[in-house]
């Protein structure tokens, strides 16, 4: 749902480039909407998190890890396991 409103939103945008009629009437003009969907203008504008693994974790103190590699050579003693368990 969120992603459709921010297509419409885009899609106004779009519209808002073509209202000037004077520009409209040349076939050879070039229009924001010949170049980009206003779905693709939509996605260009989505919030991401640029933060490092670590500064999100920092950030986050219930955050965890979804696993844990361990190499075997490392023998751990039972102690050590039910930490990382």
């Amino acid at each position: 749902r969120e992603r459709q409103e921010e297509a419409a939103y885009a899609a106004g945008v779009l519209d808002l480039m073509i209202g000037r009629e004077d520009l409209m009437d040349d076939e050879d003009q070039l229009m924001a909407q010949d170049v980009i969907a206003a779905e693709d203008l939509a996605g260009r504008f989505i919030e991401r998190d640029t933060r490092e693994l670590a500064e999100r974790a920092a950030a986050d103190r219930e955050w965890t890890y979804g696993h844990v590699v361990v190499d075997e050579a490392q023998e751990l003693s039972e102690m050590d396991w039910r930490v990382l368990m």
